[in-house]
């Protein structure tokens, strides 16, 4: 018995010390009592405790880790039952542990009940997206959350369960419907600017017809009207702006198309002047396009005016187009009488085409005029407006 005694207890502490490590816990050592060969595994046993606890992380210390995640962590069995929670989950939901463990996870999540298991099976690798769902806390409130989860798969390749990790978005949300708030409070704003620009020029515009229905002399009251006509090409870019979805650009298209119209309308010229209108498809900012505007109205009123005489018929080709290297490529040509050449200093005779030269400058961009077989007016400027240098 004696014998017995002195064999069966260092293997029954050895057998307890094993359970307690399988369990977990790494730090179960055995008592070494003796030199004999009980002693020696006693020892062997101790150090391979020490090396597994240095190289394994502990149930305990697993759980801490679990427990310190900000995300709120839920693992499912097979049947979508809740079956381990973290602190976060809890706080997040509102339950004690005992509340919510043994509860189906569409409890928590109503949208769930149509797709689990499903849901955390919608890819190969058992790893569902991150997406938005509906929680619903314990006293009844819902709540956005961002939402991922995966499949818990055996080795034999059988499902073990579901591990889910959730975010709070309620606060997100707040701040997301604050800046687009803040949003639509400035584009209301900025949309009343432009309308009230459109306005101002409408009243100066006015101001300026009453004034030339005071004047005889027909040179001013031309004066007055290639005036009128440049406020109103800056006037309709205000109010495309004002209308248009994005206030930060402008569609150049239909504002050419708009303004070539209207200076067909002006002339009355619409029945024997064709306006041929070629634009690349892109937007421009509020300063390029009066530039580009002004320019057009300069040069098309020009050859409205001077280049198809006596009601003569005729063309204009009007173009705004992309080119190589971020540049883009304005023309205005007709096939009309040519323009004069400019005089021997150089310098263009009209104001119109000393306002044109100054705009290509504005844009940083390069002239090319030739005067055969009618006008053709050609101005390359880079796209950028960083790339301008304004003189």
């Amino acid at each position: 018995w004696a014998v017995w005694r002195s064999i069966s207890r260092p293997l029954y502490a050895l057998g307890s010390a094993a359970e307690q490590i399988g369990k977990g816990h790494l730090d179960t050592r055995v008592e070494v009592e003796s030199s004999d060969e009980f002693g020696v595994l006693a020892e062997a046993f101790n150090r391979m405790a020490h090396e597994l606890a240095g190289t394994t992380v502990s149930v305990s210390n697993l759980e801490s880790v679990i427990d310190s995640m900000a995300g709120a962590l839920i693992i499912l069995d097979p049947n979508s039952h809740i079956s381990s929670v973290n602190r976060a989950a809890l706080q997040l939901l509102g339950f004690e542990r005992s509340e919510i463990l043994g509860r189906n996870f569409s409890e928590i999540c109503p949208a769930h009940a149509s797709e689990a298991p499903q849901a955390l099976r919608s890819r190969e690798d058992g790893i569902v997206a991150i997406e938005e769902k509906i929680f619903v806390r314990k006293d009844g409130t819902e709540f956005p959350v961002s939402f991922s989860g995966a499949e818990l798969r055996s080795e034999e390749g059988g499902t073990r369960g579901f591990v889910c990790v959730a975010q709070d978005l309620s606060e997100r949300k707040q701040i997301e419907l604050q800046i687009r708030n803040s949003l639509r409070e400035k584009e209301v704003l900025i949309r009343e600017v432009h309308h009230r620009v459109k306005n101002n020029m409408q009243v100066i515009s006015s101001l300026l017809e009453l004034q030339a229905s005071y004047v005889d002399d027909p040179e001013v009251v031309e004066n007055f009207e290639q005036s009128l006509g440049r406020i109103r090409s800056m006037a309709l870019i205000h109010e495309q702006l004002f209308q248009a979805a994005d206030l930060a650009e402008l569609d150049v298209r239909d504002y050419l198309e708009s303004l070539t119209s209207h200076l067909l309308q002006s002339f009355g010229r619409q029945n024997t002047i064709e306006i041929e209108l070629e634009v690349d498809d892109f937007s421009a900012d509020v300063d390029e396009a009066i530039s580009c505007g002004l320019i057009i109205n300069e040069l098309v009123t020009n050859a409205l005016k001077y280049a198809f005489g006596d009601g003569k018929s005729g063309r204009i080709q009007v173009s705004l187009l992309e080119a190589p290297e971020g540049r883009r490529v304005l023309r205005v040509a007709d096939d009309g009488r040519g323009m004069s050449e400019p005089g021997p200093s150089g310098r263009p005779d009209s104001l119109g085409m000393s306002l044109v030269h100054t705009l290509a400058q504005q844009l940083g961009g390069q002239i090319e005029i030739t005067t055969q077989n009618g006008t053709d007016v050609r101005i390359s400027f880079p796209a950028a407006k960083s790339e301008r240098v304004v003189t």
